[in-house]
């Protein structure tokens, strides 16, 4: 086993490092090599046996030297035959790896590291790369590298030559990230969908049952109100930093962006000249959020409080649209060893920037219950409310949502599968051309999620949703049926 020591900064992977010391040298060895002469004077001089010695060997027979050196404490005189070596051939794998253990051994991590990317780029085999990734992220963290060391992690994941030692290389990476005051991760998708823009599935304006005939509302919804297919891509980035932490108390520094951009698959062309047309730009939006949280209360069971403060900007149609300040309280509290209740409320005041009137304050808050089956199986029952205060009053509602979700704890085929139903009620006012009503919305979600895990690349893994909603509402400009497919990235671990 192999332990790379820095002061307080040690860490043991748990894996032995295959290499000189374990007899990697078999494994790592590139190719049949036909003897020639390497000079080694300057290894002489770096010899504390042979001060003054000079003589010649073997590319050969100075790989066989320099595996010797490393396992009889003498790394000075390794690394020196390791130099001629390279210079005889700069794409040998196997020596820019005993140079990277030569200059461990030596405490020089921040050369040892460099030797160890090239010995992973001469790689010639899964097991060669899974050998110097593996290495590389042991010398990465010995020079506090943190992040540096989870990428290599999770290229010695990708290469690992069994699931056991897959396994032992993502516990390594979790261990890291405990570790790096640094985090980030990042969400992909791109959903085909029949209806991007939340439009109605019918052309009438309905409330109520009737069609509207009074002077200056048209019965009929403009082309840009209706149900239009296309493709919604989205993109959100999400980083902390981690100011404080005790053994019961976290402070981290927040920040996300989320992108979405819309393509539309179908024309959107209006038949009353005096409505504008729809533009995709019009349906693309851009929000920014920075903040903080502080994590307290926590014990060795994994209950915990959290409380957090954030502010941000949404951008619509590349204009600004509205800044907003969030506060909020959470707990999470274990009432058996698999089971845990999620509680918590939040209070966000949305400052409009298009018309001050439109200000809104949101208040919402949640209760869950999440249950881990002894088959690695999950289910999780959640209860949502939000209620929005506004002076203008199509943004005055009250939200309930319930949901179910439930992950399946075996794969079927190369995926697991995770399944979503839910049931949402919104009660509000509704005012438009004069005419005010109780606009009743009652929706149905449903999504089936298939994670492809034998499909991952660097821990990074496809998912495939499919995705459903349907909306009744008594104005028919909120009825609507949407029908997507979403093709997105995650991270596996």
């Amino acid at each position: 086993m192999m332990l790379i020591h820095k002061g307080k900064y040690a860490l043991f992977f748990g894996v032995a490092a295959l290499g000189v010391t374990l007899g990697g040298a078999v494994l790592l060895a590139a190719g049949n090599l036909k003897p020639q002469a390497a000079s080694i004077t300057e290894a002489a001089s770096l010899s504390q046996q042979t001060p003054e010695a000079s003589t010649s060997l073997t590319l050969e027979q100075a790989r066989v030297v320099a595996q010797t050196s490393l396992r009889d404490g003498n790394p000075k005189l390794s690394y020196a035959l390791t130099k001629g070596l390279l210079q005889a051939n700069p794409k040998d794998g196997y020596s820019h790896y005993l140079q990277a253990l030569a200059l461990a051994d030596l405490k020089k991590y921040k050369q040892a590291r460099r030797s160890a990317r090239k010995a992973y780029q001469h790689s010639q085999t899964d097991e060669q790369q899974y050998q110097s990734a593996q290495l590389a992220a042991k010398l990465s963290f010995a020079d506090e590298r943190l992040t540096l060391s989870q990428l290599w992690l999770r290229r010695a994941v990708e290469y690992a030559p069994s699931e056991a030692t897959r396994d032992e290389m993502i516990g390594n990476f979790r261990r890291v990230r405990s570790r790096n005051p640094l985090r980030f991760s990042f969400q992909l998708s791109v959903t085909p969908s029949d209806n991007v823009n939340n439009g109605s599935n019918s052309a009438k304006n309905i409330i109520n049952g009737d069609s509207p005939t009074l002077s200056g509302l048209s019965s009929e919804l403009s082309r840009s109100a209706q149900a239009i297919s296309g493709i919604d891509t989205r993109l959100n980035l999400r980083g902390s930093y981690r100011l404080h932490q005790s053994k019961s108390q976290e402070t981290r520094l927040n920040a996300q962006l989320s992108i979405r951009r819309v393509q539309f698959t179908e024309s959107v062309d209006e038949d009353n000249p005096l409505i504008e047309e729809l533009e995709e730009e019009d349906l693309s939006s851009t929000q920014t959020r920075v903040g903080i949280s502080h994590l307290f209360g926590a014990d060795s069971k994994g209950n915990s409080w959290q409380v957090n403060g954030d502010v941000g900007r949404v951008w619509f149609a590349q204009d600004p649209l509205f800044n907003f300040v969030e506060g909020g309280v959470q707990r999470r509290q274990y009432l058996t060893d698999a089971t845990y209740l999620s509680i918590g409320t939040a209070v966000e005041y949305q400052q409009d920037l298009t018309a001050p009137r439109d200000d809104s304050t949101i208040y919402s808050g949640f209760g869950a219950i999440n249950h881990a089956f002894d088959d690695g199986s999950r289910l999780a029952l959640t209860l949502r409310y939000r209620k929005s205060e506004s002076n203008n009053a199509n943004r005055d509602s009250d939200r309930w949502t319930g949901t179910v979700r439930y992950a399946l704890g075996r794969k079927i085929g190369p995926a697991k599968l995770n399944f979503s139903v839910g049931y949402s009620v919104l009660t509000g006012d509704f005012l438009t051309a004069g005419i005010a009503t109780n606009r009743r919305d009652k929706t149905t979600l449903g999504s089936i999620t298939a994670t492809m895990q034998d499909w991952s690349y660097l821990g990074f893994v496809p998912t495939v949703s499919l995705n459903t909603r349907r909306t009744r509402s008594n104005v028919s400009r909120f009825d609507l049926d949407q029908t997507s497919v979403s093709i997105g990235i995650k991270s596996e671990f």
